[in-house]
């Protein structure tokens, strides 16, 4: 039988601190020598994500911290201890190799190989993977090598969507024939990144203790899935604790290796099925500390009250971004990590004014298809933490931004756009070129196609798409300026930038328009109003800014 021994062959994806070489370390090294790793990285933003849990976990188990003061000595020294890190690996290093035979890595080897499928089911993102849904790439996978292999494994178990699987000759289709999406299907996975991959790894170190309830209520027998001496249980369950949920085991999966005639050894079959499920009536919400979460005030029969924040395909996460730095009771909750380096601020350990970048990662899955991945980056600024009233400006910002992307919805025959807010007085610029261009029924022209074709012109995607950039400076200098003179030119810029943005979004717009007189005369009528509107909403915001929250 092959082996590949994770802590010792060369597997993870890291970039050195010193330059831009990307090179595979092991387990070992990654955490010997994160000091002097930049970051880990991957092609596959999940992957990259995932990779952190399984480190995170190790880091745990092995240092804790149980509260401030040991994060605190820890951080100081600013490495790992080799001496503590080598014991556990000596102790549990048959329980790392992908491939052993009584406790393969992250799998379960009680599963018979007659159920062994194309190895492309472990690569969602694959155009020969499951429900053969064509998303980034057109290649057909034949065969992973183990380092592939053991990435891809440690991803899916974070990330697989939810649907049918492989079913066992004699076992319940009912009971078995189908999973539910992995615990991170569906969120908004935060990372914040330090200098280097130990800064990364302790500053999403959240605290580790039981006896505190930190970062929530665990059982004795919490550890992480290497360590277990029992096979993957098929069913629901409750995780024993922290460490368990980092390495939950959504399916239960087995890599079957062979070799060539050269003696190289690739995976080209998996066996892929059932593992380890939440309980209807679970919620990762105060438990899991990656992810934020917003109330659902009317969830329907089996909706989880407190589902946690996702992508969506029409917003990015920066108009989200109150939410990942400030918790409202009984309605939104910032990720527990932030929670965690709060504290940390408030003693002194973090200085207040220092800002790191804030790495996300997720899915966005319609049933068992996965739409799109994304991987966006958002400044964190420690001062937001500890400021209530810094925060409630950079809402006022984020709420300027969508009262003039408002402008560009189409609006309904209510008066309501497709995400609930009132539009007709917003909206009008556009109602008024709709109606100019096209000639009400019964020439021909329905309300449907009225709307389908200021939707086909898309401004208000040209409109967001420009505004990321500027309010990543917009965020940042919020936090630099504490003079009310500053604050308002930080907030003339940013509305500077709405301005700038939206002109050019409605321009680019109607530049696809015919060139008939008719329609050259709607255009000059909607801009016209358009700019009338967009003076409007810019000065009146501007001057609510300048007021203190």
């Amino acid at each position: 039988m092959p082996t590949f021994n994770l802590i010792d062959e060369p597997w993870i994806p890291c970039i050195i601190a010193d330059g831009e070489v990307a090179t595979d370390v092991s387990l070992a090294e990654v955490l010997l020598q994160s000091s002097a790793i930049r970051e880990i990285l991957d092609a596959s933003p999940i992957t990259t994500l995932a990779l952190h849990r399984v480190l995170l976990a190790i880091v745990h188990r092995v240092f804790g911290p149980e509260d401030s003061g040991k994060w605190r000595a820890l951080w100081r020294v600013g490495g790992f201890e080799a001496q503590p890190l080598l014991a556990y690996f000596e102790k549990w290093h048959e329980r790392f190799d992908l491939f052993d035979d009584y406790h393969p890595f992250f799998q379960s080897p009680s599963l018979d190989f007659q159920y062994e499928h194309s190895i492309a089911l472990l690569v969602p993102e694959m155009a020969s993977s499951a429900n053969s849904a064509t998303l980034f790439d057109h290649t057909l996978i034949a065969s992973l090598t183990p380092a592939q292999s053991a990435r891809h494994l440690i991803a899916f178990q974070s990330f697989a969507v939810g649907g049918l699987l492989s079913l066992e000759k004699g076992q319940d289709p009912k009971q078995f024939k189908s999973a539910d999406a992995a615990p991170l299907s569906r969120a908004a996975v935060c990372l914040v990144k330090g200098a280097n991959l130990f800064e990364t790894l302790m500053l999403n170190l959240h605290q580790l203790s039981r006896a505190d309830d930190e970062p929530f209520e665990c059982s004795p027998h919490d550890a992480p899935l290497w360590e277990r001496s029992y096979d993957i249980s098929a069913g629901d369950r409750l995780p024993a604790g922290y460490l368990d949920l980092l390495t939950w085991p959504s399916r239960r999966i087995r890599l079957r290796p062979s070799r060539d005639e050269n003696g190289t050894v690739s995976v080209k079959t998996v066996v892929i099925m059932k593992g380890s499920q939440f309980p209807d009536t679970w919620s990762s919400h105060g438990k899991e500390t990656m992810v934020a979460f917003k109330k659902n005030p009317k969830p329907n029969k089996g909706q989880d009250p407190w589902p946690p924040l996702g992508f969506r395909e029409d917003k990015a996460s920066w108009r989200n971004s109150v939410a990942l730095l400030q918790s409202v009771e009984e309605d939104q909750e910032r990720p527990k990590t932030i929670d965690w380096i709060y504290d940390l601020v408030l003693e002194g350990t973090l200085g207040g004014q220092a800002v790191f970048p804030l790495d996300i990662y997720g899915l966005s899955t319609d049933k068992a298809l996965v739409r799109f991945w994304r991987h966006e980056r958002l400044p964190l600024p420690l001062a937001y933490l500890a400021d209530d009233q810094l925060v409630g400006r950079l809402r006022q910002g984020l709420e300027l931004a969508e009262d003039v992307g408002r402008l560009f919805l189409t609006g309904s025959a209510d008066g309501s756009s497709t995400d609930g807010a009132d539009v007709r007085v917003h909206s009008l610029p556009f109602q008024i070129l709709k109606a100019a261009i096209l000639p009400p029924p019964p020439l021909g022209r329905t309300k449907t196609k009225r709307k389908e074709l200021i939707d086909h012109l898309a401004p208000g995607a040209l409109y967001w798409s420009r505004l990321e950039v500027p309010f990543k400076k917009f965020m940042v200098k919020l936090a630099e300026e504490k003079a009310e003179n500053q604050l308002e030119n930080a907030f003339r810029e940013w509305a500077a930038a709405l301005r700038d943005s939206a002109i050019d979004a409605f321009r680019d717009a109607t530049l696809g328009l015919d060139g008939t007189g008719r329609t050259l005369r709607a255009v000059a009528m909607a801009e016209r109003e358009f700019n009338r509107r967009l003076g409007e909403l810019l000065g009146e915001r501007l001057r609510i800014a300048e007021e203190v929250v």
